[in-house]
């Protein structure tokens, strides 16, 4: 499990790869998952929607684009952010 100190560091690390390769659909999505995890889902949705744009009908950004549609929902209805732990 990730604490909120670990997924800070993923963030800027994969931010430097990003700011070398802007077009690579996995580390826009894999950015997308830490914002998710992170619980910052405003963020999360934003990278989805790149790495969709540049990979429009792959499997695995769908998915997680409609977890974060359900994580939203719930957060929505009521329920908390997933909470983590350090």
């Amino acid at each position: 499990s990730y604490s909120q100190s670990d997924i800070q560091l993923e963030v800027r690390t994969v931010s430097k790869y990003i700011a070398k390769a802007p077009t690579n659909w996995f580390l826009l999505m894999f950015t997308g998952v830490l914002y998710h995890r992170w619980g910052k889902y405003d963020k999360a949705g934003i990278y989805y929607k790149r790495a969709l744009m540049l990979e429009p009908r792959n499997e695995n950004v769908l998915q997680n684009v409609q977890k974060l549609k359900r994580a939203m929902q719930k957060l929505s209805n009521g329920g908390s952010k997933k909470t983590i732990r350090k």
